[in-house]
């Protein structure tokens, strides 16, 4: 039995590792994909010319590994990220409250509401959006 790591061989990622009679490694490597002898994981390791190489320390927090390269976002795409984020909480606080518009809800409770769903709704236009959110309180 031989221990053997499969990867993709355009990628160099890592797909699986297994132990394998040698006369059976050939037919258990998918399309696409290589092997090499040794147990690596994918954690660690990616395959560069067929040969195991450790994947190097993140740049950033923000980095995420592609198979053969650290990428780490820009500034912009950060920032977007963020904006979204705070949208969809605003966009469950809606919801949350889309009941007290609903025309059996009393007056005095609707306006107040209201006001609430307005703020809501101009958090993105406020200065510190999208990193410092002031978020409205709840009537």
């Amino acid at each position: 039995m031989i221990s053997v790591t499969i990867y993709e061989t355009a990628t160099g990622v890592i797909r699986k590792t297994a132990t394998l009679q040698q006369t059976d490694i050939v037919s258990n490597i998918p399309d696409g994909c290589g092997y090499i002898e040794g147990t690596y994981s994918s954690a660690g390791y990616y395959v560069v010319n067929g040969a195991a190489v450790p994947i190097p320390a993140a740049p950033s927090s923000d980095s995420t590994w592609d198979g053969s390269a650290w990428t780490t976002p820009t500034t912009q795409e950060l920032e977007a990220e963020q904006a979204q984020r705070v949208r969809d909480q605003r966009s469950a606080l809606l919801f949350k409250t889309d009941w007290t518009q609903l025309p059996d809800v009393p007056e005095n409770v609707k306006a107040a509401y209201m006001e609430y769903r307005q703020a809501l709704r101009d958090v993105t236009e406020q200065s510190g959006f999208p990193y410092n959110i002031n978020w409205p309180i709840e009537p």
